[in-house]
């Protein structure tokens, strides 16, 4: 054994220095004791097993695997936030829906629109058509409003039109109604609310409008006479300012039909049993 006193390795017989812990021959220790984990032979009062890594204290091997344990968690912890978030962010984006609804509709009146979607919608404009082959009308009102997720819109339509702008009981009279509340016998170039010289001008209500009802049951219990009303069809067109596409919903439409204030309308009119 190489110690003060000896200067050759206990193993090999090669000749140490003073003091020399390990063989530089035979690499073997000069004083050493069993690693308590692997049994390896390590440098007397070492700390740390060069073989396995262990500390000879073995409290402090639990801290290594708290450690470990913990830096696990901490690692799969921020898996599942991370996974977490990019699934909640592709289920949104598979589910997403953009969606405007009409509360109601005049369109020389106030108009109301909801978003009931899952973000902000930018409403474009509103188009009204009737008639039908040959006979077939539209005309289109401005909206230009962006509507914030679950909120209303209220606008009155149509100032951009002549016709409905001077929709006053100046230029125009009563709402026709006939006994079977037919429109057949209004004759088609004489409804194009495009022309400023037409007698009739539709006036386009949601079916359930509380003005349009109120008219309907107006002229049955009292006139005993049924509202002529036109049938058509309204589009909105909308904006997803989410996904940037656009976007449209068709709605039924009425369209009930003023008389214009004029002798030779009211002629005409009453040319095609429209009038009494």
């Amino acid at each position: 054994m190489c110690d003060n006193e000896s200067s050759r390795c206990r193993f090999c017989d090669s000749p140490l220095g003073a003091r020399a812990l390990l063989c530089p021959v035979c690499k073997n220790y000069q004083k050493s004791d069993p690693c308590h984990y692997c049994g390896s032979p390590i440098p007397a009062g070492s700390s740390i097993c060069y073989v396995c890594k262990s500390n000879q204290r073995g409290w402090k091997n639990w801290l290594v695997y708290v450690g470990g344990i913990a830096a696990f968690i901490t690692l799969l912890s921020s898996g599942i936030v991370y996974f977490s978030a990019n699934v909640v962010e592709a289920m949104r984006f598979l589910t997403w829906k953009d969606e405007v609804k009409i509360g109601f509709f005049n369109n020389v009146g106030m108009s109301l629109f909801s978003n009931s979607g899952d973000g902000d919608v930018y409403i474009a404009d509103v188009d009204v058509f009737w008639g039908e082959g040959m006979n077939a009308h539209n005309f289109p009102l401005m909206v230009g409003e962006t509507i914030k997720r679950g909120a209303f819109l209220s606008k009155v339509l149509g100032g951009e039109h002549p016709l409905f702008s001077n929709n006053d009981d100046t230029v125009w009279g009563d709402y026709l109604a006939t006994k079977d509340g037919s429109p057949n016998r209004i004759m088609d170039s004489m409804v194009n609310n495009d022309s400023p010289n037409a007698c009739f001008l539709n006036v386009f209500f949601d079916p359930d409008h509380h003005e349009l009802l109120r008219m309907r049951s107006y002229y049955k219990s009292v006139l005993a006479l049924e509202l002529v009303t036109v049938p058509g069809i309204g589009k909105v067109h909308y904006f997803s300012v989410h996904t940037g596409k656009r976007l449209s919903l068709d709605f039924p439409l009425l369209g009930a039909v003023l008389l214009r204030k004029t002798g030779e309308c009211r002629k005409v009119a009453k040319e095609r049993g429209l009038v009494e």
